[in-house]
C-alpha cells in the first residue's frame, strides 16, 4: 500500500519538527569568579557582593579542579544563631529564559547533620530571597547528608588551611543540583547563602565555603516546552493521524 503523506500531512510534520527543535543556544556568562582576583562580569551587567562576614582564604592544593587556591569562607554565627547571609546580586541582565548557577560548595569543620549533637546544622540557599535548598552534612556527628542533587567530590580531609579540629570536610559540585537551573526572565537576580539551625556553632567549629562560582543566562535551548506548545504538538499529531487514515481509506 502506498503510504506517502499528502502535502497537508507533510506540512504538519514539518511544523512539529520546528516546534520540537531546540532554539539557538544563546548562553552568556553573567558572572564568574574563582576568588583569586576580580570577578568577570558581562557587559551591561552590574554585580554587587555582600560578603556577610565571609572572607577570601587560601586553601592551597585543596581538591584539584574543584576547591583550590583562594576560596570564599563564611564562619559567622554560633550558639544556635544563624550565620550572616552572603549574597551575589546581579542587575541589567539581558533577555533570557533560563538561569544556571554553579559553584563548588564546602562543608567545613564539625558539621553535625540534622540528627547529630548539637543539631541541626543547615545550609540555606536562596534565589531572589526564596529558599530553594536546605542542605546538611555529617562530619563530627550525625548520619544524614543532603546535597540537593549536588555531587560529592571529596570527603574526610581538611580542606581549609586554618587547621581546625575536625578533618571531615565535604566538597560538593553543585553544578548538578536541579534547583540551580531554573526558568527566569527578570533583569535582576540574587543568590544568597547562609548557615543556620539550632545546632549551628560557627566560628572555629563549623563553617562553609564556595569556589568557582558561575552564573549563566541561557535562551530556550534545553527548556521544557510551554503548555501552549504541547497543545499545538498534540493537535498536530492528531491532524497527521487523521490525514493518514483518510489516505488509506481512499486507497482501499
Amino acid at each position: 500500500m502506498n503510504q506517502t503523506l499528502t502535502g497537508a500531512a507533510l506540512g504538519s510534520l514539518l511544523g512539529l519538527a520546528a516546534l520540537g527543535a531546540p532554539h539557538g543556544a544563546a548562553a552568556e556568562t553573567l558572572y564568574s569568579t574563582d576568588f583569586s582576583g576580580p570577578a568577570a562580569v558581562a557587559g551591561g551587567v552590574t554585580a554587587v557582593v555582600d560578603a556577610g562576614g565571609g572572607v577570601v582564604q587560601n586553601v592551597g592544593a585543596g581538591v584539584p579542579g574543584y576547591y583550590t587556591g583562594d576560596v570564599f569562607r563564611n564562619a559567622t554565627g554560633g550558639s544556635g544563631s544563624p550565620g550572616d547571609v552572603s549574597s551575589w546580586s546581579l542587575s541589567g541582565i539581558g533577555a533570557h529564559d533560563l538561569i544556571d548557577v554553579s559553584f563548588t560548595l564546602a562543608f567545613l569543620d564539625s558539621w553535625d547533620s540534622d540528627n547529630g549533637s548539637p543539631s541541626p546544622d543547615d545550609l540555606q540557599i536562596f534565589l531572589d530571597d526564596v529558599e530553594v535548598l536546605r542542605l546538611t552534612s555529617a562530619g563530627a556527628s550525625g548520619t544524614n547528608v543532603f546535597l540537593g542533587g549536588g555531587t560529592e567530590v571529596a570527603f574526610g580531609a581538611l580542606f581549609n588551611s586554618a587547621g581546625f579540629f575536625y578533618d571531615q570536610d565535604r566538597i560538593v559540585d553543585m553544578s548538578t543540583a536541579p534547583a540551580l537551573r531554573f526558568a527566569h526572565t527578570a533583569s535582576t537576580l540574587k543568590l544568597s547563602i547562609r548557615a543556620s539551625g539550632a545546632g549551628w556553632q560557627g566560628g572555629d567549629d563549623e563553617s562553609w565555603g564556595i569556589d568557582n562560582l558561575t552564573i549563566t543566562s541561557l535562551s530556550r535551548a534545553g527548556a521544557v516546552p510551554e503548555p501552549a506548545t504541547w497543545a499545538m504538538m498534540i493537535l498536530g499529531f492528531g491532524g497527521v493521524g487523521a490525514t493518514v487514515r483518510r489516505r488509506r481509506l481512499r486507497l482501499a
